[in-house]
């Protein structure tokens, strides 16, 4: 193994592509085509031949403004995309349409997809997140023609060269057009105003539980045993005498009579089950049984 493809290997895709950029060289492709092109240009360099540089492809498009989103009022002047079309297309490098490209779009990884026409072609235009690096997107652009065949593609991501690129960036803009044209819908990513707030449910714990007697916080170093507080009411509010029986019986003991006064608390939550709450999930160090045997200094002898 060379020297060369020593460092060459060592480097990330930005700096072997800052070296083919020195030279003159595509940039597109994966970092095993990229150190290939590397070490094919050094080995010209030291035979002293002459290498003409390579240009990038690129699609002839049309103007962006002549682009419009796809909708539902469009299905009239979309070519009918099949699912056998998409095969025949990706059987030709060897590929099929997997459970993963399905995924793609059902999970809403479509950022937007547009729409322009020639006088004889398609051009279909889309922005896909990628699959691992959710904050990444790569532009995706496929013509097709007036049979649903597609005639060119290219992407953004290292697979993605044109002009027969066939990555499952393409494959997923693809699959949504077919379909838009079997149901006239198509998933894309929700905006903002799309989803639900969440701002009042908690966000997800990814630690794992502990016992409360494991927990670092409630442990004091002097002798004192810790204080916590998990009573978010000032001070002077706390452990009032009155607090629990004018709860009781402003809320929890209300009679209400319709459209007089408001809905007692009661009604406003579902019952608890006594006979689950042995079997729930806690953070005790002690279950609920013996926990009250303890607390009431009752001893059962075996």
């Amino acid at each position: 193994m060379s020297a060369n493809k020593l460092s060459y290997l060592d480097m990330t895709i930005s700096q072997l592509k800052d070296e083919l950029r020195k030279r003159n060289a595509r940039l597109s492709g994966r970092k095993r085509e990229l150190i290939t092109r590397l070490e094919f240009l050094d080995n010209c360099q030291s035979a002293g031949a002459q290498v003409e540089p390579e240009s990038e492809f690129s699609m002839t498009l049309p103007p962006s403004s002549s682009y419009k989103d796809l909708h539902g009022g469009m299905t009239q002047n979309i070519p009918n995309v099949t699912v056998a079309r998409l095969k025949e297309y990706l059987d030709q490098f060897s590929k099929n349409l997997d459970e993963k490209i399905k995924d793609l779009y059902k999970e809403r990884f479509l950022r937007c997809l547009r729409v322009a026409h020639d006088e004889q072609m398609l051009f279909v235009s889309s922005t896909v997140w990628a699959e691992m690096r959710k904050s990444t997107s790569y532009k995706v652009d496929v013509s097709l023609n007036s049979d649903g065949v597609i005639q060119e593609a290219q992407c953004e991501c290292g697979a993605g060269q044109g002009p027969a690129a066939h990555c499952k960036h393409v494959a997923t803009v693809v699959f949504a057009l077919t379909n838009f044209c079997q149901t006239g819908e198509i998933l894309t990513e929700l905006t903002c105003t799309q989803v639900l707030q969440t701002f009042h449910k908690s966000k997800v714990f990814k630690g794992s539980p502990l016992k409360s007697s494991q927990l670092q916080a409630i442990r004091s170093t002097s002798k004192e045993p810790a204080q916590l507080v998990y009573d978010p009411r000032p001070v002077h509010l706390r452990n009032r005498i009155e607090s629990r029986s004018i709860f009781r019986n402003a809320c929890l003991n209300l009679t209400t009579e319709p459209e007089t006064k408001p809905m007692p608390v009661l009604q406003l939550f579902e019952p608890a089950n006594p006979h689950a709450l042995a079997h729930d999930h806690d953070y005790l160090e002690l279950c609920p049984e013996d926990q009250y045997l303890k607390d009431n200094m009752v001893c059962i002898s075996a």
